[in-house]
Order: C-alpha cells, then sequence, then structure tokens
C-alpha cells in the first residue's frame, strides 16, 4: 500500500538496427543506480517527546532494454520516434539502511538478496517512450512498469515503475 520514491542514474549504450525506412529495432545494456533517503519525525507518547527515523536505501541494477520504434521526420535534422518494448532487468545489489533515535539509538542493515533477502533479483519490465533525434543528439523519456512480483514474502507486494530522462549520442 506504499511507495517508495528513488532516484538514480543510469548509463550504457544501444544498438539500433533500422528494419525498414521507418521502423527500427533498439538493443541495449545498461548499468542502473537507484538511491532513496527518508527521514521522518515521531511524537512518541510515552516519552512525551519526538522519535527519529532515518532510511537509506541502494540498489544496483542490470537493465537489457529492447525497443520497437517507429521514426517520424520533423524536417532534415529532426525526428521523433515512439517506441514500446520489454526490459528485462537483474539486481545485482540492493540493501537498506535504517537508524532510530531516542529513545532507543538503534541501527539495521537489510541485504536485499542475500541468504535471508525478501527481494527477488530478475524483473521484467513493459516499456514506453519517445525519443526526439536532433542529428547525432538524442533525448529520451520513458515510462517502464514492472510486471512481477519482487517480494519473497507472501506478507506483502513489491512492484516496481518508473520514468527516465536520458540524453544521448549516436555514432
Amino acid at each position: 500500500k506504499g511507495t517508495n520514491y528513488f532516484d538514480g542514474y543510469y548509463f550504457g549504450l544501444n544498438w539500433r538496427f533500422n528494419v525498414t525506412e521507418r521502423i527500427d529495432l533498439s538493443m541495449g545494456a545498461q548499468y542502473r543506480t537507484l538511491l532513496g533517503e527518508h527521514s521522518e519525525h515521531y511524537y512518541y507518547l510515552p516519552i512525551q517527546g519526538f522519535v527519529h527515523h532515518y532510511t537509506k536505501e541502494r540498489q544496483s541494477l542490470i537493465d537489457i532494454p529492447i525497443m520497437l520504434g517507429y521514426a517520424i521526420p520533423l524536417g532534415q535534422k529532426v525526428t521523433l520516434s515512439p517506441f514500446v518494448g520489454p526490459m528485462f532487468s537483474f539486481a545485482v545489489s540492493g540493501s537498506t539502511h535504517e537508524e532510530w533515535s531516542y529513545p532507543f539509538n538503534t541501527q539495521s542493515d537489510e541485504d536485499w538478496y542475500g541468504d535471508n533477502g525478501t527481494r527477488k533479483r530478475f524483473n521484467l519490465y513493459a516499456m514506453a517512450g519517445l525519443t526526439a533525434r536532433f542529428g547525432h543528439v538524442n533525448l529520451t523519456g520513458c515510462y517502464r512498469y514492472g510486471l512481477l512480483e519482487l517480494s519473497t514474502r507472501e506478507a506483502f507486494s513489491i512492484k516496481a515503475s518508473g520514468f527516465s530522462v536520458a540524453l544521448g549520442y549516436e555514432y
């Protein structure tokens, strides 16, 4: 029922193959890192004071997107290309670090994928987006929706989705 927000970055390479004059197939390999921090204060009634809770999460993944695009020329050097396709994703690492202040002053760390990890490493996304090509420079906006359940616990559900913006150069 809750949502965690992550900021991050990714870099990688894509190879684009022309299927027809207007249709192309693009495949890639990317390394993605997601970072999330959350800090909140609670009013804790038994001590009649505030308790601070801080959470830091980090995840690193390897993604393989496959996109089918349709080129729409808008003049000599500008082309818009809407695309759709799947993206396969494998989590390399993931962790949560939590800190609680007064009255307990405790810390805990969780490895998402270790021996007692609670998350699955593999995900499959459905993607849709738009690439604008200006000569050799590309600007891409993409939405991805995770299709698989990532939690190994039956008590709660984890699904992933996200929006990304990319700047690229085509050789």
